[in-house]
């Protein structure tokens, strides 16, 4: 299978994979937002607007794929996968947001007081709503790390975020159900929850940040290209050995000091021999460039 057929399939499974989701954060929205008027249940309700609210990196997911795997153009020579890192940034910032958000609503109602405790079908529903996202997480991380893309990985958190924050939603109604004063528990796991949601906002975050400031994308070059040097004798040295990450391709640039006397063919295949190792080395390595210099002259 050529790179071409590998990006478009691994697209359409990106796309398969955030509709899926898009379509159970409607389903789970509209049943908790019911189900939390009918039994009473503020924290139900909140709960179904945070699915709700997950819409938005799906949407941002399924448009921004359309782009990210738009092939290089005059303008973007080195194609649209940086547009993927900025989405996953997006999603980052949201899920910062809702941590945040989720931490000073905690805080604020520390010691409001429910009128009358909900029924106990809300408990069940925020139990259904913690399964169903813990489950739909893990596939599609899954699915994300297995064709290498960050933006689902990165949208899989998003999962995550709504089964967490399902769990005060379920400890409060069992809480104010059998122990009306200890409706403050739901607070205090709230605040857990959003510590935990800023670790993974960070967590996405910190990769995105490092590809922005082009931090080498494979720091086990050196340890391939010293093999090479040393298994090969037609090479002398590689120097310059600098690679970067875009999306989840990488590019990889460097020098190579061979024998000024080798002819311009020889070199050339020589290169084309670099170029196949370190592809059968890293799979997201897409683009290999080779400086041939004469290794007895400055």
């Amino acid at each position: 299978m050529d790179k071409c057929t590998e990006n478009e399939n691994n697209l359409k499974i990106v796309r398969k994979v955030t509709w899926v989701g898009a379509f159970l954060n409607v389903m789970l929205s509209a049943v908790k937002i019911s189900v939390g008027f009918f039994a009473m249940s503020q924290s139900l309700i909140a709960d179904g607007f945070h699915s709700l609210s997950d819409l938005i990196t799906d949407g941002a997911v399924i448009i921004g794929s359309r782009f990210w795997g738009i092939e290089q153009d005059e303008k973007h020579p080195y194609g649209h996968q940086r547009l993927e890192t900025m989405i996953s940034l997006f999603i980052a910032f949201l899920l910062a947001v809702v941590a945040c958000g989720i931490a000073w609503k905690a805080i604020y109602t520390m010691h409001d007081k429910s009128s009358a405790p909900p029924r106990m079908i809300a408990f069940y529903v925020a139990l259904i709503s913690i399964v169903t996202k813990e489950a739909l997480y893990r596939w599609t991380v899954k699915r994300g790390k297995s064709i290498g893309s960050m933006a689902l990985v990165s949208n899989a958190w998003h999962h995550r975020s709504d089964a967490l924050s399902s769990i005060p939603v379920a400890i409060a109604i069992v809480a104010s159900f059998f122990f009306p004063e200890l409706t403050y528990l739901d607070h205090i796991a709230a605040i857990i929850v959003s510590a935990m949601l800023l670790k993974a906002a960070f967590s996405i975050a910190a990769p995105c940040i490092s590809q922005i400031m082009d931090v080498q994308g494979d720091r086990h070059l050196a340890e391939i290209l010293k093999e090479l040097e040393q298994n090969e004798p037609k090479i002398d040295e590689f120097h310059k050995i600098r690679s970067r990450t875009s999306g989840s391709s990488i590019f990889v640039d460097l020098h190579m000091l061979v024998n000024p006397l080798m002819s311009v063919a020889d070199s050339h295949a020589l290169t084309k021999t670099v170029e196949k190792k370190l592809k059968d080395h890293n799979a997201d390595i897409v683009d290999v460039t080779i400086h041939v210099e004469p290794s007895n002259t400055d």
